[in-house]
């Protein structure tokens, strides 16, 4: 198992059947942009901190729903923020192209693992499987 260093994720290479699978990191959830906020690192545009603002000063519902979630919150989870330093793995085709020789058409045969990647991001660590 390998866990992103960018956004926490723990996962697999390959699925059980072998397929391969290429990590790409989420965007910021409504409890990190929340956590961004209070620490004075805001994400938001002065727009969506005003819109925020609205929301967030809407009175509670008198009968509050399950499961409920706070209409700011649920704002901040739908604009797709895109995570600091994210990971993704897919390969860029661009980098395919640099990297291809011009003569064969092939790859060099030592590429590091990450040198097709969109974006290395921050890195993976190798973890330990527990449970299992």
């Amino acid at each position: 198992m390998q866990q992103c260093l960018s956004c926490g994720g723990t996962y697999s290479a390959s699925s059980l059947d072998g397929v391969s699978y290429f990590h790409a990191c989420p965007p910021l959830s409504a409890p990190e942009i929340r956590k961004a906020i209070a620490a004075n690192a805001s994400p938001l545009t002065p727009a969506q901190q005003q819109q925020l603002a609205t929301l967030d000063a809407l009175p509670a519902p008198v009968v509050v729903p399950e499961p409920f979630v706070p209409p700011g919150d649920l704002y901040l989870a739908q604009l797709g923020l895109p995570r600091p330093n994210a990971r993704d793995e897919n390969i860029d085709p661009a980098k395919v192209a640099a990297l291809r020789d011009r003569t064969t058409g092939n790859l060099p045969t030592t590429l590091a693992p990450d040198a097709l990647a969109k974006s290395p991001g921050l890195g993976v660590k190798t973890v330990a499987v527990v449970g299992v």
